[in-house]
């Protein structure tokens, strides 16, 4: 039985009940034990390439860092297949704070920010990325009721070396991002926009 048979097992994570959750990154799978020691059961081994990292959210829903894809897994007893989150380009750590959201740390210093979608079920969509104000990996994020979020990071002006860092939520976004809108499309073919007026209030 290759059932609790380990190879490079990386990182560990415990839900509420006492279910232990473990990265068994070799055998490319999530395997859950019991407190007891009791045998849970496993991912299935061809969804992931190179899991790292590992969250445990409400209901037992599980977000998984593949570098292997460079992507969020999301795995849940609701579905057969796990759904993927391909909004961070290059995942490094997940958490789950006590509201549900999910935090995803990359490796420049972001930290994304997603939301359960309340009209499709285990999905996840991105409310926006904050700056940590650190050059560096986040390698890995956590949750703690008192505290907050919690950041390791790899911080590459300081010789690679890793510290805990708290992270303030209401903190710095980041300076630049895209938007896409149909609203100054013209309908004219070809036609392309020279100066454009913007007003808003930006708060400090």
């Amino acid at each position: 039985d290759q059932a609790a048979i380990f190879m490079n097992p990386h990182v560990t994570d415990e839900s509420a009940r006492g279910t232990v959750y473990i990265v068994d990154r070799g055998n490319r799978r999530i395997q859950r034990i019991a407190s007891d020691g009791t045998w849970l059961g496993q991912t299935d081994p061809c969804f992931l390439v190179d899991p790292t990292r590992l969250a445990v959210g409400p209901d037992h829903l599980i977000a998984v860092v593949d570098r292997g894809q460079k992507a969020v897994l999301l795995f849940s007893s609701d579905r057969s297949l796990p759904r993927v989150l391909h909004d961070v380009e290059k995942p490094r750590s997940v958490t789950f704070d006590d509201e549900g959201r999910l935090y995803v740390g990359d490796a420049i210093g972001l930290i994304h920010v997603f939301v359960s979608d309340p009209y499709i079920s285990v999905s996840y969509r991105s409310i926006g990325a904050g700056v940590t104000g650190l050059d560096g990996e986040i390698v890995d994020l956590a949750w703690d009721r008192t505290s907050g979020l919690l950041a390791i990071i790899r911080e590459n002006y300081n010789g690679y070396r890793q510290r805990l860092w708290h992270i303030d939520q209401m903190a710095g976004f980041a300076p630049k991002g895209v938007l896409i809108t149909k609203a100054l499309d013209s309908k004219i073919e070809r036609c392309q926009w020279h100066r454009i007026a913007l007003k808003a209030s930006v708060p400090q």
